[in-house]
């Protein structure tokens, strides 16, 4: 839209400086003089006389040429200024002896001055080559009342037409360049190996949910649940219990949370979570179900969640944070208080209460 709108302006304030010309013309028709001499004199001009349509061209040439301009220039003292957009233009009527010479010009007055100065450089050096020939005025020059057509509707009627095509191929490209984008986004923000979302998007719609709340004063939870006494092999990875406990609580999550909140894998070790509208209390409480279905499904009877073997911070955003740093902060706070030996392995930290809440056996 801001693309088609500048073209119209340009085309408009183009069309508007386009300066104002007028035009003037007068006809002439080439005849051959009436005192021709006898003798040599008369074969050398009916010679000259058999061959018109060149010599009509030659005149039309003449009145055209810059020889003729600057001699017009000179012989008037024309400045700069009024020489500026000066056009002349000669041409002969198709089967006839008529030499047609156009002025244009800026001004009206000057166009007429200029034209009939054109005209008698146009004999004089017309005789130099052809002197059996002259010019009989026809139509005199005549002052033009109005400036000609400077196609300044046409002018904007092109730039309303390139500028809506411009829009729309801009619209195009830059939706073009997006789904590229997404596309390339979608890469980094799925683990193809594992198809689990990666902590770059987790972070991305960590910023967008920042920006959503700050509009709309709605509220959402984070949390982070990291897997401890862990271990990992030689090239970091964690050992086949723990990536089954990993993969485990990760499907739990995800088949116990609704399809628009993000389950991601934050860390190697750690699952984040970002649930809109949910409240604190309810997230802990819903994680702490998962986990201890996890814990009743395994051949422990123990809970696992008590005995250490997780640690969950969870922080409620219901006030204006100050950004992605600060709350990313406060939640490796949270889930590092969660895993103290005194704690109960589980943190929730509010905007109102930011002290530890210890969930019920």
């Amino acid at each position: 839209m801001i693309i088609w709108v500048t073209t119209i302006v340009i085309s408009v304030i183009y069309a508007f400086l386009l300066p104002t010309l007028y035009r003037s013309h007068g006809t002439f028709i080439i005849r051959p003089i009436s005192s021709i001499k006898l003798g040599e004199d008369l074969v050398n001009a009916i010679d000259t006389l058999s061959r018109r349509v060149e010599i009509n061209s030659t005149f039309a040439e003449i009145a055209s040429s810059r020889n003729v301009k600057e001699s017009v220039i000179e012989n008037l003292g024309l400045s700069a200024s009024e020489t500026k957009n000066l056009k002349i233009a000669g041409k002969t009527i198709p089967g006839t002896n008529v030499l047609e010479i156009s002025v244009i010009a800026r001004d009206p007055d000057l166009a007429v001055t200029i034209a009939g100065e054109v005209a008698k450089e146009t004999l004089f050096s017309a005789r130099e080559i052809y002197d059996v020939f002259e010019l009989e005025l026809l139509d005199d020059f005549e002052k033009p009342n109005n400036p000609i057509d400077s196609n300044k509707g046409i002018i904007i009627f092109l730039g309303v037409i390139f500028g809506f095509i411009a829009g729309v191929g801009t619209v195009f490209i830059i939706e073009f360049i997006n789904i590229q984008l997404i596309g390339n986004h979608s890469v980094q923000f799925v683990d193809r190996q594992t198809g689990k979302y990666t902590r770059s998007y987790f972070d991305h719609r960590l910023v967008q949910e920042i920006s959503r709340s700050n509009r709309n004063k709605y509220r959402y939870s984070l949390a982070l649940i990291r897997l401890l006494n862990h271990s990992a092999d030689e090239e970091g990875k964690l050992d086949q219990y723990s990536s089954e406990n990993y993969d485990t609580m990760y499907q739990l999550l995800r088949s116990s949370f609704r399809e628009e909140d993000v389950i991601a894998q934050y860390d190697l070790d750690t699952i984040g979570l970002l649930i809109p509208d949910l409240v604190g209390d309810e997230t802990k409480n819903r994680i702490e179900s998962i986990i201890n279905e996890q814990c009743s499904d395994s051949e422990n009877e123990t809970n696992d969640l008590y005995n250490n073997d997780y640690a969950v911070g969870i922080v409620f955003v219901e006030n204006h944070y100050k950004g992605k740093d600060e709350l990313l902060r406060l939640l490796s706070q949270a889930v590092f208080l969660a895993s103290e030996e005194e704690s109960d392995g589980i943190y929730l930290r509010t905007d109102k209460d930011n002290s530890r809440t210890t969930p019920g056996r």
